[in-house]
């Protein structure tokens, strides 16, 4: 993994939509490192901690998870000013819920860049990954 490499934050308490996740991202050639939280609140704590050369680069939350949901997360977020840390990365919501007031509140927040529905394609994950990598290495 060289310094270029894409820096992803996933939070997701799904460990078979994690392994599909690393699959899609490794199938893709997409040179990243990859941290992986199952809840909000240890993905808070890890991007208290995390130093600017650190930070990453994509954000991708889960709505739906046992205790804090992706919604409180991203009012954490904001709350904490995390999102004004370095370089603003890709935040995106990820869900298979089609309701379009969670895809309309996810993407009020004015960090959020996508809202993903479960099961997400390959080649779109590659696709965003390939624009935000090519922003980081430039």
């Amino acid at each position: 993994m060289d310094q270029n490499a894409l820096k992803i934050l996933m939070i997701d308490n799904d460990d078979v939509f994690e392994f599909i996740f690393r699959e899609t991202l490794r199938l893709a050639h997409i040179d990243c490192d990859i941290e992986y939280k199952t809840t909000a609140n240890d993905a808070l704590k890890y991007l208290e901690k995390s130093k600017s050369k650190d930070f990453p680069d994509m954000i991708f939350i889960d709505l739906n998870m046992p205790g804090k949901n992706g919604f409180e997360f991203l009012d954490d977020f904001a709350k904490k000013k995390l999102n004004s840390r370095g370089e603003k990365p890709f935040v995106a919501m990820i869900s298979s819920s089609i309701n379009e007031k969670d895809i309309k509140k996810a993407v009020s927040y004015p960090f959020v860049s996508d809202f993903l529905i479960k099961t997400i394609e390959m080649d779109y994950i590659k696709y965003l990954c390939e624009n935000r990598y090519n922003q980081v290495a430039t």
